[in-house]
């Protein structure tokens, strides 16, 4: 009987271990998740902004409708 009990006791402890290590990693991955979403956004942030304005070509409706093939 004694047996047994330190085998349910041994059990809980290596449950308990893994519950706690299984925290200790998800707060870790939510960490490094949390940098890398603001690392993210620094580098969007980072680009230059584009001008929406219509190319020339875009103006023009009859340029880029042939293509010369001949060489």
């Amino acid at each position: 009987m004694e047996g047994m009990i330190s085998s349910i006791a041994a059990l809980s402890m290596a449950q308990a271990q893994q519950r706690v290590q299984a925290e200790a990693t998800t707060s870790t991955l939510k960490k490094s998740m949390d940098l890398a979403k603001g690392q993210a956004a620094a580098l969007l942030e980072s680009l230059p902004q584009v001008n929406h304005t219509p190319s020339h070509a875009m103006r023009v409706p009859h340029l880029g409708r042939n293509i010369d093939i001949t060489a």
